[in-house]
């Protein structure tokens, strides 16, 4: 079937004419509010406050043009509150089930200071919107400024339950409203290991060391283990001077028998490898231009394993810290140590010494003779001392310090095995 038009006929001509002025209209309008919908409420896009009143005078009944207006408007050093909140309202009636509007006019009442009313639309924001993260926050946060912390807690539970990058923050907020209340830090916080040991973080820099501990005790032995901050408390404790909690705690995530005390000196015969970032009681080995040291499985004095010292032939040795050991003593306590060394082709003007150091001040409380030239086999070595009487606290390390400043090389290599420290003043 075809249809033909006389385009002659006058009628037809204006009919055609207006039809086509509809449609560019149409077109014209639609272009428009694809501006409006794409530019003017794009939160991403900062836009003057005329374009938006512009803006509105096109699209009057636009919900987020009007909510933008009304943000824009409040954030004004001169604000009209009676308009924002008119806008405000205005966008709710016209999209009731944007839980944003609420969230606005939650602002405008906070800002004409009525926090009942504010507390309101939060409420039937969370009610629109009740897994959005944002509006527990803001809800927790009102109540707070409102002075009721006892309710502000369940919900900021329910927050950092949800994104627990938000914990700092609310320890922040909460340690303070609540008088600094570690149960009530405790309330916000979930379950989990990561947040829990945040909890311990937190109120270890509070100086609440007692709680802090408490709560790092909670939390599951294997998950104490594998959390990179179990060693970052470890090591602020020894930092603190609570060095004797601090190897309590240490010795509940390394030691496989908790049932027999732990030996003064641990891994004494280098049977077990270190703890992955658990080092702080063990022993500290480290290579230098003077030394290789190296666990041994050939020949031990005892055991499996020994500590081979390798020397380097370098001149004018120097030896300060390559190998030792952070060790928890009793103030003025009488001590003994004991250990065996064996040498194969050793040559040195003078051999290292085995030496007590004040763990924070580094002053040398004891050392022990220099170890023999020679080859020979294991030798038993005992050195005694008596701890500081402001200290509980003992690094026992390998020095050598040349008395002059050349000497001739020290070559050949020296195995330690079986350090054991004994209390003398229980005997």
């Amino acid at each position: 079937m075809t249809l033909t038009i006389n385009l002659d006929k006058r009628a037809m001509r204006f009919m055609l004419m207006f039809a086509t002025a509809v449609v560019c209209a149409l077109l014209g309008g639609l272009a428009l509010q694809q501006v409006i919908n794409g530019i003017l409420i794009d939160e991403r896009v900062a836009v003057p406050h005329e374009w938006l009143a512009a803006g509105l005078r096109y699209a009057p009944n636009s919900a987020r043009l009007l909510a933008r207006l009304a943000e824009t408007e409040i954030a004004e050093d001169e604000v009209d509150l009676a308009r924002c909140e008119a806008r405000a309202r205005r966008a709710a009636n016209l999209s009731p089930w944007d839980y944003q509007h609420q969230l606005l006019l939650a602002s405008i009442e906070e800002a004409k200071g009525d926090r009942a009313a504010a507390e309101q639309y939060l409420r039937a924001a969370r009610e629109l919107a009740p897994n959005y993260t944002e509006v527990q926050w803001r809800l927790a946060n009102l109540l707070v400024r409102q002075g009721r912390v006892a309710p502000a807690l369940a919900e900021f539970r329910k927050v950092t339950a949800a994104d627990r990058s938000l914990l700092p923050a609310t320890f922040d907020l909460i340690w303070y409203a609540s008088s600094r209340k570690a149960e009530a830090l405790a309330a916000v916080t979930a379950n989990d290991a990561p947040s829990q040991i945040a909890l311990a973080q937190f109120l270890f820099k509070q100086a609440a060391i007692a709680e802090a501990v408490k709560v790092f005790r909670a939390i599951d032995s294997n998950a104490r283990r594998s959390l990179p901050e179990s060693a970052a408390l470890i090591d602020g404790l020894i930092a603190r001077g609570n060095v004797e909690m601090a190897r309590d705690l240490w010795l509940e995530m390394v030691s496989q028998n908790q049932t027999s005390p732990a030996p003064l000196i641990w891994n004494g015969g280098f049977e077990t490898d270190a703890a992955s970032g658990l080092a702080q009681f063990d022993w500290a080995i480290n290579p230098s231009d003077y030394l290789r040291a190296i666990i041994d499985a050939a020949s031990p004095h005892s055991g499996s394993r020994s500590l081979r010292l390798e020397f380097t032939g370098r001149d004018t040795l120097r030896l300060n810290g390559e190998v030792k050991q952070l060790i928890v003593v009793r103030p003025q306590a009488r001590y003994r140590l004991e250990f065996y060394v064996k040498a194969r082709d050793f040559v040195s003007p003078e051999g290292p010494r085995l030496v007590i150091v004040h763990s924070r001040t580094n002053t040398e409380i004891a050392a022990s003779a220099p170890v023999a030239e020679g080859s020979y086999d294991w030798q038993r070595v005992t050195l005694e001392f008596v701890s500081p009487a402001d200290w509980n606290a003992v690094l026992l390390t390998i020095k050598r310090t040349p008395k002059f400043s050349y000497d001739e090389p020290t070559r050949g290599a020296l195995w330690l095995d079986d350090f054991t420290l004994s209390d003398l003043s229980y005997k």
